[in-house]
């Protein structure tokens, strides 16, 4: 055998666990995930671990009497309501962070079987974020409030919240998140409240100033509520409670 026969056996061997490893630990798949989240490409939520735990956490959960259920991503997630509103209502948080449309769309039997009486929902804007069309998140929208006016009470849709553009310039999924994105989504949106029965909150115009953009007050990062923006958030919403 010539010293480029062995080269060649070598090489192939290497590459065989090489790529066993890879496949093993998922690695283009990661590679892949990590490179198009960086890009502003599109997260499907049901593969994450975040949703995935969360998910399992819900389902596993004791059940009650569910009067009020919130139904979102992590907007949602990361607001402590039961806390912030005193602990007058009994409050079940479904949100998970990263979720869109898609997302609820997949786990919506678990919070349809809630049976809640108000359940209070706020999505949308990781569908514009991951470039989902906006024909595709109204028809999941659709989707999602006709199972829980199944099993569920009064269905509330809340628009969705501005964004801070001066602090998110350098990211690309939230580049996507143009103030006529946002309230083109909510027109329609309020739209899809009429046809099915429901009744729209207007969220955005709790937080959007003037000029469109977040009330900077109320956030830290220019997507996410902080502390002041989530209590601003919870007493708005407490007189639909």
């Amino acid at each position: 055998m010539t010293v480029l026969h062995v080269m060649c056996a070598v090489n192939v061997m290497l590459l065989v666990i090489v790529g066993g490893f890879c496949v093993k630990y998922e690695i283009p798949a990661k590679l892949v995930s990590r490179i198009t989240h960086g890009g502003g490409g599109i997260i499907d939520p049901v593969k994450t671990e975040r949703y995935t735990l969360q998910l399992d956490v819900f389902r596993n959960a004791p059940r009650g009497d569910e009067a009020i259920v919130m139904l979102g991503d992590s907007l949602t997630e990361n607001t402590p309501f039961c806390e912030l509103l005193g602990f007058r209502h009994r409050i079940r948080n479904r949100g998970i962070s990263s979720d869109n449309t898609r997302g609820v769309l997949h786990r919506i039997d678990e919070t349809a079987s809630l049976n809640a009486a108000k359940v209070f929902i706020l999505l949308g804007i990781n569908d514009i974020g991951n470039g989902i069309s906006q024909s595709e998140t109204l028809s999941n929208y659709r989707q999602i409030v006709q199972r829980l006016k199944a099993s569920s009470g009064e269905v509330y849709i809340q628009s969705v919240l501005p964004v801070d553009h001066k602090k998110l310039a350098d990211n690309a999924r939230c580049r996507r998140r143009t103030r006529e994105a946002i309230t083109s989504l909510n027109a329609e949106l309020r739209r899809l409240a009429d046809e099915l029965g429901c009744e729209f909150v207007d969220t955005y115009s709790v937080f959007a100033g003037d000029d469109g953009e977040m009330d900077d007050a109320c956030t830290f990062d220019g997507l996410h509520l902080n502390g002041h923006g989530m209590m601003k958030w919870c007493n708005f919403l407490e007189q639909y409670m």
